[in-house]
């Protein structure tokens, strides 16, 4: 509901709400967030940021690992 058909959103990416330096395993594809080798260190909560004009939606979710 929040995107324009002819531009790429800017999605901002956060852990435990802070910006973070994220590793090479760590990819961004368009709107999703792709762990490739999930660690330990890895469990908290992600928050993904999109503005669209003056709002701003933010999702979080939490990744567990067993």
């Amino acid at each position: 509901d929040f995107l324009l058909p002819f531009r790429e959103p800017e999605i901002l990416w956060y852990k435990e709400c802070k910006s973070k330096t994220w590793r090479s395993s760590i990819v961004f594809k368009k709107d999703t967030l792709v762990i490739r080798e999930v660690r330990e260190d890895d469990i908290g909560n992600y928050t993904c940021e999109l503005k669209y004009g003056f709002f701003v939606v933010r999702r979080t979710t939490e990744l567990t690992v067993t």
